[in-house]
């Protein structure tokens, strides 16, 4: 089998939030005029065309943890290569101003709220028994309450069209052609998911293989050029926040400081198709992207 493996990658993380924001249409916008329900439906459903859908997509609109208020209680749960900045991060990549001082599962309190040019979300902080006020990415706080610790339909509310969108929303903002859906590579993607709820989060099998690999003989695929993301991650919000959240991390959390790669998968040139699975599993969700 010609199977290549390209940049495959892996991170385990844990996380949580609560509230919506709302969708902007613009005058120009091939939407503009329609009803909120119409432009929702839209923009999160890949089989749609629209003409240059992503200059009109929200990416908070259905993240619950995208606008908590003053005083919101959180705690503190991220990668190890998660960074907490003195001041407002400067670019979607960079460690300036960045510390790693933050123990994972502090508590503390929102104080504001600001969104980044590159679309993404984060929270001054005063965490208990820190000095200092901290810029942390939505993505690594969690509420301390848990809103959805009696929802036991998440596995029936994973939405994988909301991953893919947002993906090729990333690759829109950085100027690179949108991805295809490769169904092949779907149920390749929960096949491994199901692997690592069974064998714990990793690309390599005992002997030093590649798991995707054999899996891919098993299904039967030939010459595809891989690339993979892996993640599990603790998570007491919505299913499209916490992939969403997954998503995030990969492209920044894993961008500064350590980079291992995941950004550079989701926005590879030389790669035309991908697809995502996310698995629920005992209260922990399980994420495998793979492209070619």
């Amino acid at each position: 089998m010609m199977l290549k493996k390209w940049l495959i990658t892996a991170i385990t993380v844990i996380i949580t939030g609560l509230t919506f924001s709302t969708t902007i249409v613009y005058a120009a916008s091939p939407l503009a005029g329609q009803s909120s329900s119409t432009i929702s439906t839209v923009l999160n459903d890949f089989n749609t065309n629209v003409t240059d859908r992503y200059k009109y997509y929200d990416p908070n609109l259905y993240l619950s943890n995208s606008n908590y208020a003053e005083g919101t209680k959180v705690k503190y749960v991220a990668s190890n290569t998660s960074l907490q900045y003195t001041k407002f991060p400067t670019g979607e990549t960079s460690s300036r101003y960045g510390k790693q001082t933050i123990k994972l599962g502090s508590k503390g309190t929102v104080i504001y709220r600001k969104a980044s040019d590159w679309d993404v979300v984060y929270y001054l902080v005063k965490f208990n028994n820190y000095k200092r006020l901290y810029w942390i990415i939505s993505s690594s706080l969690y509420l301390q309450k848990n809103p959805n610790k009696n929802n036991t339909n998440v596995s029936d509310t994973i939405n994988e069209n909301s991953d893919f969108n947002y993906v090729n929303y990333l690759r829109y903002r950085n100027g690179i052609a949108p991805l295809t859906w490769n169904n092949d590579l779907y149920q390749l993607s929960q096949a491994r998911n199901q692997q690592n709820i069974q064998l714990g989060v990793d690309h390599y099998n005992s002997d030093g293989s590649w798991r995707v690999d054999g899996l891919a003989k098993e299904f039967g695929f030939s010459d595809y050029v891989l690339r993979e993301n892996i993640q599990s991650r603790i998570s007491t919000d919505t299913p499209v926040t916490t992939t969403i959240n997954m998503i995030n991390e990969y492209m920044y959390d894993d961008a500064v400081g350590e980079n291992w790669g995941h950004r550079a998968n989701i926005l590879g040139t030389n790669i035309s198709q991908m697809a995502t699975a996310t698995t629920y599993y005992q209260g922990m969700y399980y994420n495998t992207m793979l492209f070619e």
